[in-house]
């Protein structure tokens, strides 16, 4: 299924002729990311939330994609957003569907670096990369393509004291593998007419991430990470569900977008 999928990107790739207007993807952590801090029983503080977005692509009614987005990026979605993507020239018509392709973030190549599509804005102009790869960092790039990691999420966890003690706070750098997967997102209203432009956001529910957490409190918060930092083994118990929650939190407008998991 990945081999054919990436077919339709190439094959769509090359019906961009006769340019009438621009696609403008772009992406957001939500609210609950940007803010920085989702509260509970315990405050989960978010410091970056990276995702590695592999490809995308502006898909026609019969599935063909019009435009294909630059391969590569990372994106800290807890950065004020939404961030943008690209522009990019496609045909005039109407564009029912985008497919976001995610995956292990990987070295990016000659023709990445260089950057393709048209960077718009100035939201990206911080990043000491390329900015067509997206604003992550390079630490944040290098942490992730070592670990083969799909998601990076960094902050501190604290939670409020149940006994004598003072509130605990723990900090935690979790780079999280998962399989390779496609976000299928509608967008019935986008139609691109001759010289316009047509917009669209993926967007996360950052405040889905972190619920559920019955089994943390200040004190078993207190008997993990003695040095102040939790592993990802530490949190396994905590949130064993984090990346398939990541995977249901994606919509763009007020749909939700369905996830599909690729095969090699």
């Amino acid at each position: 299924m990945l081999r054919l999928l990436f077919i339709v990107l190439a094959s769509g790739a090359l019906s961009g002729c006769f340019v009438q207007g621009n696609w403008i993807p772009t992406i957001w952590g939500g609210q609950a990311l940007e803010d920085g801090v989702i509260e509970g029983d315990c405050d989960v503080r978010v410091d970056a939330f990276v995702l590695s977005v592999t490809q995308g692509a502006l898909l026609t009614a019969d599935g063909t994609a019009s435009a294909v987005l630059p391969g590569n990026q990372l994106f800290d979605l807890a950065q004020p957003g939404p961030q943008s993507m690209a522009s990019i020239d496609v045909k005039k018509g109407v564009y029912p569907e985008t497919v976001w392709f995610l995956g292990a973030a990987e070295e990016p190549g000659p023709s990445e670096l260089l950057g393709r599509g048209q960077l718009i804005g100035s939201d990206n102009a911080a990043s000491d990369m390329n900015p067509i790869l997206g604003n992550a960092t390079a630490e944040q790039r290098d942490t992730m393509i070592e670990a083969g990691a799909v998601l990076l999420v960094e902050g501190s966890i604290a939670c409020l004291s149940k006994a004598d003690r003072d509130p605990v706070e723990r900090t935690f750098s979790w780079p999280i593998q998962d399989e390779a997967a496609a976000l299928r997102c509608q967008n019935p209203d986008l139609e691109i007419v001759g010289g316009s432009f047509g917009a669209s956001t993926l967007a996360v529910a950052g405040e889905e991430m972190f619920d559920g957490s019955d089994g943390l409190t200040n004190e078993v918060l207190w008997a993990s990470g003695a040095d102040g930092v939790i592993t990802s083994d530490d949190a396994g118990a905590w949130f064993p569900t984090l990346m398939g929650r990541v995977r249901l939190s994606f919509s763009t407008a007020d749909e939700r977008c369905a996830w599909e998991r690729l095969e090699e």
